[in-house]
């Protein structure tokens, strides 16, 4: 539920505070609304990836488990596609036996 969202960012003082668009261009802020035009499509970065990888630059692929916009699974999909072997199986990522991001 985005009602939180909305009343404090329909809020004058805070809408003023974060110098957002004038009132008469959107009078009432809400989430999702497709009044602002926004492209969120970069492409695929797969060709860069391979690309400094081939000249010799190392990379750690991290993904969270809980991120709805980049899911681990689009992560194994994408690093799957490349072709590369697999040196290191997935794993959770711990420091000092602790799951980090818990």
């Amino acid at each position: 539920d985005d009602e939180v969202a909305n009343v404090w960012l329909n809020n004058h003082k805070v809408r003023k505070a974060i110098h957002t668009v004038k009132k008469n261009v959107i009078p009432r802020w809400n989430l999702c609304t497709g009044q602002l035009r926004y492209i969120h499509d970069l492409g695929s970065m797969i060709p860069y990836h391979k690309k400094l990888t081939s000249k010799g630059y190392r990379a750690l692929i991290y993904s969270g488990d809980h991120d709805m916009c980049v899911p681990f699974t689009g992560t194994e999909a994408w690093t799957r596609s490349i072709g590369y072997k697999i040196v290191d199986e997935w794993r959770s990522w711990s420091v000092n036996d602790q799951v980090a991001g818990c």
